[in-house]
């Protein structure tokens, strides 16, 4: 009996690679520390007590499509960091809603001073992206 590849494995197996073979954009940015004291203040909370508690901050990447290496550099993010990310689809309204943009992340990695999230957007146009960290420790 000889074994084969199903059409579905195949097409798995075609998408994956495609993605794979795709360039990798990279992009660093600071986070936006005006917005770590809002919510701080907002929580009647010292940054150290905010960060040991865990909170989430939203970060505006701007207009990507294709695969990216984002690094948000943060001095309060170490190795031990938890560090969570979720896409955001807002209009300009700032209303949140479910669109019709395709995201995957791929990885998320917590560094001394930094967090790199590995993302693919699978759209030919760019998007608006907006990334929710939850950050812990």
């Amino acid at each position: 009996m000889q074994s084969s590849i199903s059409t579905f494995d195949q097409y798995i197996q075609r998408k994956n690679s495609s993605s794979i073979d795709e360039p990798i954009n990279e992009a660093a940015q600071v986070v936006d520390y005006s917005k770590i004291e809002a919510i701080a203040r907002m929580k009647a909370i010292s940054i150290q007590s905010l960060l040991s508690k865990g909170f989430c901050y939203r970060h505006d990447w701007g207009d990507l499509c294709g695969r990216w290496k984002l690094t948000l550099k943060w001095i309060a993010i170490t190795p031990r960091s938890k560090v969570l990310a979720a896409f955001v689809e807002n209009n300009d309204e700032g209303s949140n809603f479910a669109g019709t943009a395709k995201y995957t992340v791929q990885q998320i990695t917590p560094a001394d001073g930094s967090a790199t999230i590995m993302v693919n957007l699978k759209k030919n146009t760019p998007t608006r992206l907006y990334v929710d960290y939850f950050v812990c420790g």
